[in-house]
């Protein structure tokens, strides 16, 4: 089952392509797919090997900077296969005139979630108060591999 906005580009959150022969890690990368902020934390992806859901963006002030605000971004993925996904994602905020305002990675810890285990990808970066309340647009690769 995958939910809306993501129907569209499943490819971009799943697209696993793998050779039956291959025993290195087989990576699968989308292209950056873009949604409008408001939808961007509806977005889920449900297939036999992983689910990824409960997208968050959210700006904070940043604890260790002094004065400085965060864009933190996290996400659930929940791995349903007998062998470790390493997940990585990236994240790219736009204002209504295509400039870009931050750009981030988000992952698991160590970028792998464990068989049977589900884990958060999260990640930060560094922005001028206000920059979310700008962000009209947020764009998303994820890319994830695994050993066949």
């Amino acid at each position: 089952m995958i939910r809306a906005p993501l129907l569209a580009s499943l490819s971009c959150l799943v697209a696993f392509a793998a050779s039956a022969e291959e025993t290195a890690p087989t990576p699968a990368t989308g292209d950056f797919n873009c949604f409008e902020r408001a939808a961007f934390q509806e977005a889920s992806a449900d297939t036999p090997q992983i689910r990824i859901n409960n997208f968050s963006v959210r700006e904070t002030k940043s604890f260790l900077s002094n004065g400085a605000f965060a864009i933190e971004v996290s996400y659930a993925v929940a791995n349903r296969i007998e062998k470790p996904v390493s997940i990585s994602a990236d994240f790219a905020l736009f204002d209504g005139q295509d400039t870009l305002l931050a750009a981030l990675s988000a992952g698991p810890s160590l970028d792998t979630v464990q068989p049977g285990k589900t884990e958060t990808g999260s990640g930060d970066t560094l922005v001028d108060e206000g920059t979310l309340g700008r962000a009209e647009r947020i764009c998303l690769r994820i890319y994830t591999a695994w050993s066949q």
